[in-house]
């Protein structure tokens, strides 16, 4: 996957699991730091698992099994989305 089509990707994950929060009542745009915080790692690591595996610098990154759910089957599962990261954590 090149450059531009891993930032497409990204992206488009991005804003189904905006959505999803915000379905769900979690503005993340104005939740706490911590949130927003984990938020950010959450998509780190859906980034990394949309890299090839080399490129990765851990197996152990919030958000990897909801992007390489999302990579094969166009949406993700509920107990890998974002506000279910968010809510397991205790983070609101």
């Amino acid at each position: 996957m090149d450059r531009t089509e891993l930032f497409t990707h990204l992206h488009i994950l991005a804003g189904l699991q905006e959505r999803d929060c915000r379905m769900s009542g979690l503005e993340l745009n104005k939740a706490p730091e911590a949130v927003r915080a984990y938020a950010a790692a959450w998509l780190y690591g859906a980034g990394c698992a949309l890299c090839s595996q080399s490129a990765r610098h851990s197996d152990a990154l919030a958000g990897l099994q909801g992007a390489e759910h999302w990579q094969s089957h166009q949406y993700v599962q509920p107990e890998n989305s974002l506000y279910t990261a968010i809510t397991a954590n205790a983070l609101i």
